[in-house]
């Protein structure tokens, strides 16, 4: 059932200006779905409009338009309260790439749009202004039963695009629904298409299964489909029962998730091929490396610890629980000892810049030129500190820092 609430007023005005022009438009895809899914256009964050219309007679009525992919027909929409994607009804023929269509071309209804679509429940329209419903594939009894099931012929859809072998699990995963038999038999089937992928792709699409709410379903769906040993063969190998259980237990972060996936293996090769950036690989390996320690230590030994986490601390302080409730060795106690950890971890310096002094004023007390025992002078003042945060007083560190001329 759609949504009681009504779409924005702003989509609204912008489907009438539309219309008042004579070209049909209607609200499709994710838009849709999502609405649908939570019963309130309160959980849309990005609307997609198709219509009758060219791409120039679109940008002819809204002054505010960008053309992010006039080629294949889709303008965007800017207006004081809400931004749109407006697309022309096409058609694609032609996948060589099985990519991108060979040919585009401009269709006369929605029903010849919603034909060229992945899954039914992608592929369902609303019509705004008249509050019509258009649903050719039964996308709403799918949303009902919580099924994702191919447009047509599942073997024709996925090798029109094989990112649609990844879609698949994606949104089976991200929604909690289940894949209809045949579309799973077809991914099976099909499963070394993923190869011809750009990495770039299929890493986005493991980045939104590894943050969405049922991450660990999604893997499981990835290895039974024979999908896990096309992309990442390494991971295919290992029994990755106790990392998909810790998954389970961690909050959704990209950053712990695959912490928790690449535990107990290479893990360097692996964070390559989810084209994340240097420093977000380096985060990672810290983690990957730091989770190992215990977190039960005298003070003065936890101090320094936390100091190599720096601020990766609360994320392995987040590690260290998801792995506790995992085992099921979670308890009051070691709740009470992980936040004694993140209180500490939060009052702790652990950059150079939280010292009371800075390098100036260590140039300034030794007399020196700017170089590299600027540095050592730092460094060790940020060590005493650790140990003793007391210290962190400016009169302290520029005695501790004047007893460097003795």
């Amino acid at each position: 059932m759609l949504p009681r609430d009504g779409p924005p007023a702003a989509l609204c005005r912008i489907a009438e200006k539309i219309e008042a022009a004579g070209y049909a438009v209607y609200l499709v895809g994710g838009a849709l779905r999502d609405a649908i899914l939570a019963d309130t256009w309160l959980a849309v964050s990005d609307w997609d409009l198709a219509t009758a219309a060219r791409p120039e007679q679109v940008a002819a009525l809204f002054p505010g338009t960008i053309p992010i992919g006039i080629k294949h027909g889709t303008v965007k929409v800017i207006t004081a309260d809400l931004a749109a994607e407006v697309t022309t009804f096409r058609i694609e023929k032609g996948y060589s790439d099985h990519r991108r269509p060979d040919r585009v071309s401009y269709a006369a209804s929605i029903y010849e749009d919603l034909r060229r679509r992945d899954f039914t429940i992608n592929a369902m329209a609303y019509e705004p202004l008249a509050q019509v419903f258009v649903d050719p594939y039964c996308g709403m009894q799918d949303l009902r039963l919580k099924l994702v099931r191919a447009v047509g012929q599942p073997v024709e859809r996925l090798a029109e695009d094989h990112l649609r072998l990844l879609r698949a699990v994606r949104f089976a995963s991200t929604l909690g629904f289940r894949l209809d038999r045949r579309l799973a038999e077809a991914i099976f089937q099909g499963r070394t298409g993923v190869k011809t992928l750009a990495w770039e792709r299929i890493s986005g699409e493991l980045a939104k299964i590894l943050r969405g709410p049922f991450p660990v379903r999604g893997f499981r769906l990835l290895s039974e489909l024979g999908l896990l040993r096309e992309i990442l063969p390494e991971l295919a190998e290992r029994d990755l029962t106790w990392n998909l259980k810790v998954m389970a237990q961690t909050p959704p972060s990209l950053r712990l998730r695959l912490a928790a996936l690449l535990a107990g293996g290479d893990a360097e090769e692996l964070l390559l091929k989810f084209c994340l950036p240097r420093t977000e690989r380096e985060k990672i390996s810290l983690l990957l490396a730091l989770q190992l320690e215990t977190p039960n230590r005298p003070e003065p030994e936890l101090r320094r610890f936390l100091a190599r986490a720096g601020e990766e601390a609360l994320d392995l302080v987040a590690l260290w629980r998801a792995q506790a409730k995992a085992g099921k060795f979670y308890n009051q106690e070691l709740e009470a000892e992980l936040g004694r950890i993140v209180r500490l971890a939060c009052a702790l310096p652990v950059k150079i810049s939280d010292l009371a002094i800075d390098g100036r004023r260590v140039m300034e007390l030794l007399a020196i030129p700017p170089g590299p025992q600027v540095g050592v002078v730092l460094k060790k003042l940020l060590a005493a500190v650790i140990v003793s945060p007391e210290l962190n007083e400016r009169a302290i560190l520029e005695q501790l820092t004047l007893s460097e001329k003795e």
